[in-house]
This record gives structure tokens, sequence and C-alpha cells, in this order.
């Protein structure tokens, strides 16, 4: 089967955000106006943070309550099986205590609404309402030892819920998304597809490194244990949350979650802890991910041969990124500049790596 390249953004406004929330889940937005309902960036969906409150409260509270409402591009709407285990994922990390977004039911009892709008020629679009996790986004935290530490150990929290998950949920396989562009054993065949895009031969060069030396451990990913990951630990879906003795991260956005490897999970995170220009301001790179990798191991340690195939799946990711993000910018969406954003950060993590 075929990996699906292009994945089409839906056309939703912000006041077409503000009618899906009403007429699908009973969000009311006090204003007419825009003002309480902003566009969030996003790679291929649409993303629209709100103030309001559910019309079906027994009365308007003093404080309006933010919602976040993802409108999914049509490949990603097309699996139910793939939406519902999104939204049962989320409500399961919930109950474990961990920070993520929670799904909202609609007005008929279900988690998602497929809406199809003449402006969406390729499909009907998945229309969701999660609960807003607000914090600082990692990118814009100074990174220090601590909160390198206690963020892999965060992580490692949320990967322990998650295979607890794994164990129980009784179609787990059919969350494998084996032809998923981000599933990161499809990295090669991605790369080969598109690696066009760049015409200078030192980059090529650096991703077919990159590449060959995925593929050398790409078999020992099937012989260690699955279960789900978030499959997209990037910056932008990282919160912050700084108290007083230590400090708490929210994760947000679990659209690329599937069934893969733990490991797979951890060197993704790490890729883009790499990426990160701020990583120079205060630690070097490989101190940022040692701090980070111990934090991890003290909460749920990696086995040896897992810790050894971390640098080879962060090569993959950092070259997946760039290839997919260079291609679809110069031949998909031509508009969406945060396709670029990790683009100069991936260049340099990959020297390092």
């Amino acid at each position: 089967m075929s990996i699906n390249l292009v994945e089409t953004r839906p056309k939703v406004t912000c006041e077409q955000a503000i009618h899906l929330s009403k007429n699908i889940y009973g969000v009311h937005v006090p204003s007419t106006s825009v003002s309480l309902v902003k566009e969030l960036i996003s790679y291929d969906d649409r993303n629209f943070y709100l103030q309001g409150f559910i019309q079906n409260e027994e009365q308007e509270p003093a404080n309006l309550r933010g919602f976040l409402l993802k409108v999914s591009n049509p490949a990603f709407s097309k699996s139910q099986s793939i939406l519902k285990g999104n939204s049962d994922l989320l409500l399961y990390l919930s109950k474990r205590d961990i920070t993520c977004p929670v799904p909202y039911s609609s007005r008929n009892g279900d988690y998602k609404v497929l809406s199809k709008d003449e402006d969406n020629a390729d499909g009907a679009c998945a229309v969701r309402l999660f609960s807003y996790v607000s914090g600082s986004l990692l990118e814009k935290v100074a990174l220090t030892e601590d909160v390198l530490y206690d963020l892999g150990a965060s992580v490692a929290s949320m990967h322990k819920a998650m295979k607890d998950f794994s164990n129980t949920y009784p179609s787990i396989h059919e969350l494998s998304r084996d032809n998923f562009i981000w599933n990161i054993r499809n990295a090669p065949r991605v790369v080969n597809k598109l690696s066009h895009v760049f015409d200078c031969g030192v980059k090529l060069d650096l991703i077919n490194t990159a590449m060959k030396r995925f593929q050398n451990i790409l078999s020992k990913l099937d012989t260690i244990e699955k279960q789900i990951i978030h499959g997209d630990m990037n910056e932008k879906n990282i919160l912050v949350q700084e108290k007083l003795d230590k400090n708490t991260f929210g994760f947000i956005d679990f659209n690329d979650f599937y069934f893969s490897n733990r490991v797979v999970d951890l060197g993704i995170a790490l890729a883009y802890i790499m990426m990160l220009p701020q990583v120079n301001s205060h630690l070097t790179r490989p101190q940022a991910v040692g701090h980070m990798f111990a934090g991890y191991q003290s909460e749920w340690p990696l086995p040896k041969e897992e810790v050894e195939m971390l640098g080879a799946i962060a090569a993959a990711r950092c070259s997946q990124s760039l290839v997919v993000g260079a291609y679809q910018h110069a031949y998909v969406h031509l508009d969406n500049e945060y396709l670029l954003v990790s683009q100069k950060g991936s260049w340099k993590a990959l020297n390092s790596l």
C-alpha cells in the first residue's frame, strides 16, 4: 500500500469555527466578534482557541472556559478506528493525571462529528472539541538542567500510562498506521520519494547517511515491545507549567499517535530538543539531550539495546521532518510557513548526530 504524501488542510475561518462549536458541541461564545476566537498554528489541520461556555450549563459562568476546536484534514478523518482511538487514549491519559487535551462529547454523544463543506472538496473533516491546556510552549522556556530532567521523567510517566492503555485496548493493532507519512518506519520510503526537493549534494549526503544508519536498526524495532506513542513530541506540543518545587508538563496534539515502540517516541523527542535554538544559549546539544535522557531513565529505564538505537531514530526523524516539510511547502501548502519552522534547527541537529 502507498503512503499518503499529501494531506490537504481544511478551509475553515474563525467565524465558521464559532458556528461549528455552537451547532455541534453547544459552545456559546458570548460575543459575535471573533475577538474571543483565535486560530492557532498547525501543520495540516485547523486549530482554534475559543473562549466560551457550554450552553446546556444551568447558567452562564462568571469566567469563560477555554476550548480547542480541531478540524482535521480529510485523510486523518477517514479512519473511524483512529478517531475513536485518539479520543479513548486522551480520556484514559486524563484519568491517569497526564495533562493533555480532554475531548468533549457532542450534542449527539459522540466525540467526533464529520462535517462536509463545499470549500473542502477532498472529503469530510472530523470536527472535535477539547479542553484547552494552558502553559508556556517549550520553545519559549529556558532549557535548564532541571527543566530537561523533569521533562524526561514526565515523558516516561506518560509512556507508562500509554503502555497500560495499550495492554487493555481491544483494537490496539488497528492503531499501527502502517502507511502514515510520519510513522518512523516509513522514513526511508518517504525520503526516497521526496528528497529531490533538495538539490544540494551536501544536504542529500547528510540525509542519505542518516537513512542508512536507521535502516541498520529498523529490523530490531520488530523485536522489542510495542505500545502507543505520541509520535510528535516537538517544542510546540509540550507545555511547561512552572511550580514552586517542580516543573510540570502538558502534552498536546496527539494526532500523530500510533502503535510503535517507546524508544521511537523518546528518539523523536530528543531530536526536537536538539533542534531548539535556545539549546546553544544554555547547554550544548549533547548536554541537553543527556539531561532529558537522565530524567527519563530515572522514571522508566530503557534497556541498553534500545538506548543504542536512539541516535539513529533521532537522525531519521530529523531527515523525515526536513524532507516532508520542504516538499509540502514547495508543492502543496505554499503559504504555510509553519512547515519550515524546524528546518534550520533540523540541519544543525542532523550535523550533530
